[in-house]
């Protein structure tokens, strides 16, 4: 004789996992390790010499889907945001979500983290946000506790935006160091398109310029040789918006502020 464990899981028709050969002992044993989430009934076929079957009744086990988050965490700025989250459990835990939304936006997918299955040691996983927006951003892990959907703290980034108001009050100008006679302008001042300045008084070879907007994104960079004309245009046109334009060099290390009108 020999028997043959079969398994169904949450109704979906039974499948044999498992052949045992009879021994005449009057018990036998199988065990099968991370159960499949859901409902997971068993029940043992005997057949004996003849290949006759009977069936034993059915036992039936409930294989619940669980994480315990021991924190949750968001902080970055306008390039990414680093999201970092840690478990102190799982059980038959496939995956986590991470859910975003913003004050102009509803809740939707952002990622997916595979995670460590079943597990009683602390798991820590990061992922990145890599499209932030300005305003607030708002991040929640989606996953199951018992077998039930459920959701983490809100974890809120505000990328707030320098307003035009407080560029204006600030003396963005400052000279490298006191000895420092230097002048950079930025002119003209709005402009249309390109982004042109002037630069005296300056004995440095090369002068490092990188754009950025009001977020702190860069947004163009340049290098220039110093010229006779002291004057540099930006060969890479951007939108039209305020900028910060910051120069360095040898000794060198200036900014200021920009409009691009576009018209």
């Amino acid at each position: 004789a020999f028997y043959e464990i079969e398994k169904d899981l949450d109704g979906k028709g039974w499948k044999t996992i498992a052949t045992v050969a009879g021994t005449g002992s009057v018990s036998h044993s199988a065990s099968f390790a991370n159960p499949e989430n859901g409902i997971n009934s068993y029940r043992v076929a005997l057949y004996d010499r003849y290949f006759n079957q009977s069936l034993s009744p059915v036992t039936v086990f409930n294989a619940k889907e669980t994480a315990t988050i021991a924190s949750f965490s968001a902080a970055g700025d306008s390039s990414k945001i680093k999201l970092v989250l840690s478990t102190s459990s799982e059980y038959l835990t496939n995956q986590f979500y991470i859910a975003k939304k913003t004050d102009s936006t509803d809740w939707a997918h952002l990622l997916t983290i595979a995670t460590a299955g079943t597990t009683n040691a602390k798991q820590t996983y990061t992922a990145y946000d890599t499209s932030p927006v300005a305003g607030k951003n708002y991040y929640v892990i989606v996953y199951k506790k018992d077998g039930i959907e459920t959701y983490s703290a809100v974890q809120v980034v505000d990328l707030a935006p320098v307003s035009v108001a407080a560029l204006k009050q600030t003396d963005l100008t400052r000279p490298a160091s006191a000895s420092d006679n230097i002048v950079f302008s930025a002119y003209p001042n709005p402009t249309v398109d390109n982004i042109a300045f002037g630069l005296t008084n300056y004995t440095g070879k090369t002068i490092n310029v990188t754009v950025t907007n009001v977020y702190g994104k860069a947004v163009a960079n340049d290098v220039f040789t110093v010229n006779s004309s002291h004057y540099y245009i930006l060969k890479n046109k951007v939108s039209p918006g305020t900028y910060i334009v910051n120069i360095k060099g040898d000794q060198l290390a200036k900014v200021t502020r920009v409009i691009v009108s576009g018209k």
